[in-house]
């Protein structure tokens, strides 16, 4: 980062020397009056003094984002690891639910509920976790696919057509987990780059 600002420096130094030399030659061969040449340095100057404060400003605001980031990244990972450990186990669960329903195991139908019961309760005692760690768009989305199988948690039987409709719900709900987290990997790796 400090050669990128070294070239900007040198950007910068190299055209006022320019534009104070163009403004002696005027002055010296073409007759040019002092407060001209004054006014016309003095907006470049103008303009050059607004682009340094500009950059400076820029790159403060940039090292301010990056520290609150890393105020609260390690938290952030640690409950992002809880929840994928937390929600691949119901996936698991329903991929042997999946296998067993294609089978034609009716009786799977009854577990999947079970597990469903189990994964609603889960995302209430989660959700601190989530308001904590993840964008609230895809907290949204969780909260949606928690509604929709909130209306099974008080049935006692399903079909087979619902049991993979479920199956698809605990799919998308580890997709958000895993999409967050990912998503604030990249963020975590792209701020260390830019050290």
């Amino acid at each position: 980062m400090s050669k990128r600002i070294f070239e900007w420096f040198i950007l910068i130094w190299t055209s006022l020397m320019v534009l104070l030399i163009s403004g002696w030659i005027m002055m010296e061969f073409y007759g040019w009056k002092d407060t001209i040449v004054a006014a016309i340095i003095a907006f470049f100057g103008a303009i050059f003094g607004g682009a340094i404060t500009y950059i400076g400003v820029n790159r403060t605001l940039k090292h301010r984002d990056r520290e609150i980031f890393f105020s609260n990244a390690t938290e952030k990972l640690m409950i992002f690891s809880v929840l994928i450990d937390t929600y691949s186990k119901y996936l698991n669960k329903m991929y042997i639910y999946e296998n067993l329903l294609q089978l034609g195991e009716e009786s799977m139908t009854k577990n999947v509920l079970e597990t469903i019961k189990e994964l609603h309760q889960q995302l209430i005692n989660d959700r601190e976790y989530m308001y904590k760690s993840m964008d609230y768009d895809a907290i949204e989305i969780v909260e949606y696919h928690k509604k929709s199988i909130g209306r099974y948690i008080v049935t006692e039987k399903i079909n087979k057509h619902t049991a993979e409709i479920l199956i698809g719900d605990v799919r998308d709900i580890y997709a958000i987990f895993d999409n967050s987290k990912r998503i604030f990997e990249e963020e975590y790796r792209k701020f260390r780059k830019n050290v």
